[in-house]
């Protein structure tokens, strides 16, 4: 089996997305939603599988965390695609992933309104508890 057949059938194990329908231009996060925990077991099983240098790869640059929010000022300009991971199982080490400027821009945008709906949630949280409040004094 080739190298590019046995690692679509790992991102469609952590994936849950059929292996022939994983293309080489989806990306990880962003088309196969893997991300977190998911994306760190994934690379950990291609590590081994295709016995992978990746001592230049930096977690926080390429995927978001479970927990805890955005680590990395670059995190969304180093998407990482199935092609990628193809090209990285080819030369057996971790390179950068071309520079996409777009996917930080998008990224950017989906946070700013995640930031912006937390606060209308936050907000009316807050305006419930002193309508209750203000009905109990009265």
């Amino acid at each position: 089996m080739s190298i590019e057949n046995k690692l679509k059938e790992r991102v469609s194990y952590h994936s849950g997305v059929k292996a022939e329908d994983v293309s080489s231009e989806m990306y990880l996060e962003g088309d196969l939603g893997i991300t977190g925990d998911d994306a760190f077991e994934l690379i950990e099983d291609i590590q081994k599988l295709f016995d992978l240098d990746l001592t230049e790869f930096d977690f926080s640059l390429h995927f978001v965390p479970e927990a805890g929010g955005i680590k990395n000022s670059e995190y969304g300009y180093y998407p990482v695609s199935v092609g990628h991971l193809i090209e990285v199982c080819n030369r057996k080490s971790w390179f950068l992933p071309d520079r996409d400027l777009e996917n930080h821009q998008k990224f950017k945008r989906a946070l700013l309104v995640q930031n912006v709906l937390a606060i209308g949630v936050f907000t009316c949280v807050l305006m419930a508890i002193l309508l209750v409040l203000s009905n109990e004094c009265a």
